[in-house]
């Protein structure tokens, strides 16, 4: 059994119940808190994949936050805590997903979703379709991805994604 914990990267009461609340969101003390699961032996740190969450309507961006965690970090797991598939397209996301990858010399583990946020989705222009046509999304989304981590030159032509995924 493997234990990890989700990085406090938003500001504010009100969002999770289950862990202690920022009174503002700053680089230390997200920082900090990171450094303070790792060294109680913790194994893995989640950032979620949202852009206002919580009532200050501020966080930190989770593949931002990740790129500085494997430079921060050795040997815990790092992972969005669930990435949306309708904030990224699915052929970026894979290079994104990649590049944290390798920087944290392959701890990274991808877990994806099909969001759920609406207000959030409003606020910074993306689409939030209902919640089939968002299922059918990460189903191609993983497609993409998975598409971009095996094949030498991958394609896909789908109904939600767009068409090429180079």
């Amino acid at each position: 059994m493997q234990f990890d914990w989700m990085v406090q990267c938003y500001a504010g009461a009100g969002v999770h119940r289950d862990t202690p609340m920022l009174d503002s969101l700053d680089r230390e003390t997200v920082l900090r808190g990171a450094d303070a699961a790792v060294d109680t032996g913790l194994e893995g740190l989640w950032v979620p994949d949202h852009f206002m969450l919580g009532p200050k309507a501020e966080e930190f961006e989770v593949w931002t936050l990740l790129s500085a965690l494997a430079e921060r970090t050795e040997a815990v797991d790092l992972g969005p805590l669930v990435g949306s598939i309708t904030y990224r397209n699915p052929a970026l996301l894979a290079k994104m997903a990649t590049t944290v990858d390798v920087l944290s010399a392959g701890r990274l583990r991808l877990g994806l979703g099909a969001g759920w946020h609406e207000e959030e989705h409003r606020a910074y222009g993306f689409d939030f379709p209902d919640v089939g046509t968002r299922i059918e999304m990460l189903d191609e989304g993983l497609q993409v991805v998975k598409a971009m981590f095996t094949e030498a030159e991958p394609t896909f032509k789908g109904t939600t994604t767009p068409s090429t995924a180079r």
